[in-house]
């Protein structure tokens, strides 16, 4: 064990480090928050959402307090995930300040008639730290992908750029994807994830693409020797957690 992990930490240090632009450089600006709602609720919270919450969220976005705004929206109700879940960018002048403003009269930036319906709201302060988006997107269709990693921050950076990244470009180049972004959680410790992977795939075609696509690419990089080690070992980089097939519910 100690001379895989000695293997890995070698894999990693020869990867660049990306330190120019790192996010984690300064306050974060992202926030995720996702929210828990009972079955027979969600029907209700699904039309608040699409109403009153979207037009909340536009307010905000047109006063300056959110930058851009993604809401998603859980295609199955699931007992061990969330029912819809928002991803903001705070990247303005109020920063992440402002949005502590919009919490102390909206929990979880939540309308009052959404917000009757919830029964658990999750809130995570975040960095993007890679993201990708084709310029001309299909309708989307979005894996959401939990994670917690196991070896120092940094070190999980490094591998995500030699072995996931690479993969991801692949599903683009096989027409199954058409974005992603890589998320960390500030401050992850007890949190039901400390990393994410957000996979834009194009409409339930690209969806279902996936195994077979997953197969060719991995295929196609076993002959890297840096990417196919991290390959061989990355069950002691990170656990997957239990992945969710969502929908865009709105975005601007």
């Amino acid at each position: 064990m100690r001379g895989l992990v000695a293997l890995l930490l070698a894999l990693v240090a020869a990867l660049p480090a990306h330190a120019a632009g790192d996010p984690r450089q300064q306050s974060p600006t992202g926030l995720i928050i996702s929210y828990s709602v009972a079955p027979q609720d969600r029907s209700a919270f699904l039309a608040a959402l699409a109403h009153d919450e979207t037009a909340k969220l536009e307010t905000l976005r047109s006063q300056g307090t959110i930058a851009h705004y993604r809401l998603l929206w859980s295609r199955y109700a699931d007992n061990v995930n969330w029912d819809a879940m928002l991803i903001l960018d705070l990247d303005t002048k109020a920063g992440i300040a402002g949005w502590a403003k919009v919490e102390a009269t909206s929990p979880g930036g939540l309308t009052p008639t959404a917000v009757k319906f919830v029964k658990r709201i999750d809130t995570a302060p975040m960095d993007i730290m890679r993201s990708k988006r084709d310029a001309s997107p299909a309708k989307p269709v979005y894996l959401v992908v939990p994670y917690d990693y196991l070896i120092s921050v940094n070190e999980y950076v490094k591998y995500v750029d030699g072995y996931v990244v690479p993969q991801m470009e692949g599903w683009i180049g096989e027409h199954a994807l058409q974005g992603y972004d890589f998320l960390l959680s500030r401050y992850p410790a007890g949190r039901p994830w400390s990393s994410m992977l957000l996979l834009d795939y194009r409409g339930d075609e690209g969806l279902g693409m996936r195994d077979a696509v997953v197969a060719r690419v991995r295929a196609g990089l076993a002959s890297n020797a840096t990417w196919k080690a991290f390959s061989d070992n990355k069950q002691q980089i990170r656990d997957e957690r239990a992945p969710i097939v969502a929908d865009m519910l709105a975005e601007r």
